[in-house]
């Protein structure tokens, strides 16, 4: 990266770490890990050169919403790339306890806890209640027992 982009980056960067767990009949059949950083279409070469930073996503354009996007979803890239990443320049303000929740989450992911039983999806589903927006409404109806975890809280930090 030059300097301008990493004063870029922490300016205007939108960015999150997310946990997709989609409802079927029976319950969650899978989840899914994303890490994801959404920028106006115009940063398109911000995003490129982040994805050949790592070496691992993909970026893609939504032309309707005039946005870039870095996406990777493999829980396996995240761990042994993205995660390393930030645990060595850590994020501040809140996001940084989305990360720590998203995190924990990806490694239940890969030690397979959460794919093999229920307390395993059950421990996901506490973590993405704490998580940016929480359970979603359909997560929230099919899973009424999930208590999301007590939040972390960082103070705002100025850089």
């Amino acid at each position: 990266f030059l300097a301008q982009d990493t004063v870029i980056l922490k300016r205007i960067i939108y960015s999150w770490f997310k946990l997709i767990l989609p409802v079927k009949l029976g319950g969650v059949q899978n989840v899914i890990s994303e890490f994801q950083i959404t920028l106006h279409s115009r940063d398109l070469l911000l995003l490129r050169k982040i994805h050949f930073f790592f070496g691992i996503g993909l970026v893609g354009e939504r032309e309707d919403r005039n946005q870039a996007y870095y996406s990777v979803q493999s829980a396996r890239a995240i761990v042994n790339v993205i995660i390393p990443h930030f645990d060595r320049y850590s994020l501040i303000t809140q996001k940084r306890a989305d990360y720590l929740l998203f995190k924990q989450a990806v490694n239940l992911l890969i030690q397979g806890q959460a794919r093999s039983s229920s307390e395993g999806i059950c421990d996901i589903l506490s973590l993405k209640g704490s998580m940016n927006k929480g359970l979603s409404d359909t997560l929230k109806i099919n899973f009424p027992a999930i208590l999301p975890l007590p939040l972390y809280f960082f103070p705002p930090s100025f850089f």
